[in-house]
Formats: C-alpha cells, structure tokens, sequence
C-alpha cells in the first residue's frame, strides 16, 4: 500500500500542463466508418463514482475491438511494410562510435535544417532529467529543438492536438521523436494526419513505444487497489484521470486504436525509424522485478516496460539494441531517489550521444543511396 501511494504522490511537485486552445485536428481522431462506435459513457459515469466497483467498471467498459471494414486496410499496410523492412542497428552503433570518438564530422544539411519536436512518455512531465541530455545535444548542435508540453499522464485527444499544431507551426520540416508513451502519440497522429502535414514531417522516431500494449500495464492495473488510487489520487496529484491514460497502452486498447488507423501509404514507412531495447534477467536491478513479471505474462524479451516485439513497425527502418533498458536513452542523470532504487545510466550509450547518432543515422540511411 505505502509503495503504491508513494507511485502517486512522491512526484506530486512536478508540472502539469496548462489547458490551452486548440484548432481541430486536420482529421478526426476515428475514421468516418468507426464513428459508430459508443463512447463508452459507462465509463466516464463509473469513473466519478469513486468506488472500487466503480473503477473495476471503468476498466471493463472500455470498447472492444472493431474490425468490420478494417482487415483490408490491415493487410494491405502489412503488405507494404513488409517489402521495405531494415535493420539498420549497425549503421547506428558506427554514427554512435563516431560521435564518442568525436570523428562524425559536420551533420548533413538536411539535418540541420529541420526542427526536432520530442514527445515525452508516462510521467514523462514528472521525472527529473527526462530528455534533458538529448535537448541539450540537439541544441549544442545549433538545431531547433523543442518538446510538445503534452500532459504525460493523460488527455490523449488534446497531446494529439498539441502535436498537429507543432507541426503546423514549425519553421522547418520536422523531425517527430515520441518516447514510450510519446511514440504512440506521434505514430497515431502521424497515421491521421493529412497529406499536407504528413508532407512536412521529415521523419518519424519512434522509440520504445509500447504500440501493441505492453502487459507491465496490465500487471500494473491488476491490482484494484492501484486502480482505484490512478482514478482517485491521480487527479490531485497530475490532474488528470490516470486510470484512463493507463488503459491507452493495454494490449486491448492499443489493438482497438490500431485497427482504427489507416494504412502506411507509399513513402511513409521510408521516414520512420523505430528504436527497440531489451534487457537480460537479473541484470537490471531497477527494471528486474519488471522485467520478470511481464516475462511471466508471456512476454520474456522486454526492456522493462516495452517488449521487443511491441516496439516495432514492420517495414520501417529498425534499431535494436539489447542490454539497454527503458530509459537509458532518455534519462542520463537520475536523480538521488531513482539512484537509490537501483536506477544506472547506460555505461556506453550516453543519451546524448545516442540523439545525435539517431539524427545522423536518420538523414544518412537510404537518402544518401
């Protein structure tokens, strides 16, 4: 009970998003021929009523899986994906051993005349030092960088907002890298957008992001008491619902969002790039309970949150790097609480290093063939 209050409350200073105005999104966020589908009102009632029956209700509301009228479109993006699929992690640890080397030379233009917006993933808004060395690097390059201030717990509808409008807003062809959470919410935008923002966007990151669920979430929300805390405590500590934001990355849900999203059409798979991490057992002391847990629910190659296969787009360009855990390309310099609970840096791939191998991987791999 105590470690599952302090989940909520011991990061409770951290800074929430501010409501802001948003023009609609260049498509809705479910295709005309799903629209049908109920909204679940069942759900939101239940979620106000505060019980552990009523939460236990919220969970069981959500929609099922739609595929009338989608197969096709499945199949079809599956076809394509699968004539262009690269494994380019080589080509990645090269760039990253030049660049620790200091021999990567200057970044081809096209990198640097492109604007970077980052998405950050659960909590995201709430760890110390969260993508801080990777902002750090992009700038010291000389680059427009920015992170979309999505609300990291929740508020899907509005984050996919905020991140057509960065886009829209954006000086330059951007560069969209979404981190676990985050990669879901710039994969699914991306699958939404119209022809011209999809035109504007240059390339897509997408890194270790739980696209198919990850069954830690659902480990996580097994628990009825953790349910009812995420319901109830979680909008005075984030202000927001946190249950809901949880249930966007079961397996469930993701296979319902999914099934939702149009095909990969030509050329979009040539911009994306996925990133996938795993970590072997009882290596990690900070992911290892994780890790095991989401082994014994079937899936045993994880990085601690993600599994390997969750994390891929079949016929984009992929990088795989085992030994490497959930944060470690993201997270350079935890804080004393997170050191204390076993949490270490990767001791060879910096977060910095990483962004920028990452950046000259994107801008090198088949556009310069």
């Amino acid at each position: 009970m105590i470690r599952s209050l302090i989940l909520l409350l011991s990061l409770s200073l951290g800074v929430h998003a501010a409501p802001v105005e948003l023009a609609p999104l260049s498509r809705p966020l479910i295709p005309a021929a799903a629209s049908a589908t109920p909204a679940a009102p069942a759900a939101d009632e239940a979620r106000a009523e505060g019980s552990l029956q009523a939460v236990d209700a919220a969970v069981a509301a959500l929609p099922a899986p739609q595929t009338a009228g989608a197969e096709s479109s499945v199949a079809a993006g599956q076809a394509l994906e699968s004539a262009l699929s690269t494994d380019v992690t080589a080509d990645f640890i090269a760039a990253h051993d030049d660049v620790q080397a200091g021999r990567a030379g200057p970044l081809p233009e096209a990198a640097r005349q492109a604007s970077y917006r980052l998405v950050r993933g659960f909590l995201g808004n709430h760890i110390h030092d969260y993508f801080r060395a990777n902002m750090e690097r992009l700038r010291e390059l000389g680059l427009d960088a920015e992170q979309i201030p999505v609300h990291t717990e929740g508020r899907r509808r509005q984050a996919l907002e905020l991140i057509e409008r960065a886009v829209r807003e954006a000086p330059h062809p951007v560069v969209l890298i979404g981190h676990s959470r985050g990669g879901t919410l710039v994969h699914d935008w991306y699958r939404r957008a119209s022809p011209e923002l999809k035109a504007k966007v240059a390339k897509l990151v997408v890194m270790q992001a739980p696209l198919r669920g990850t069954t830690y979430i659902e480990w996580w929300l097994s628990s009825r008491w953790r349910r009812f805390q995420a319901a109830k405590l979680g909008p005075w500590v984030y202000g927001v619902n946190v249950l809901r934001g949880l249930n966007e990355l079961t397996r469930h849900t993701r296979a319902w969002v999914t099934r939702l999203l149009p095909a990969w059409q030509p050329g979009d798979l040539e911009k994306v790039l996925t990133v996938r991490t795993m970590i072997k057992p009882g290596v990690n002391r900070f992911y290892e309970k994780d890790r095991a847990e989401m082994a014994r629910r079937g899936e045993p190659d994880s990085d601690g949150r993600v599994s390997a296969a969750g994390g891929r787009i079949e016929g984009a360009r992929d990088v795989f790097l085992p030994g490497v855990d959930h944060q470690q390309l993201v997270l350079q310099r935890p804080d004393a609480r997170r050191i204390r609970q076993g949490y270490a840096p990767h001791p060879y791939f910096h977060a910095g290093d990483s962004m920028e191998a990452l950046v000259r991987l994107l801008f090198r791999q088949r556009d310069a063939s």
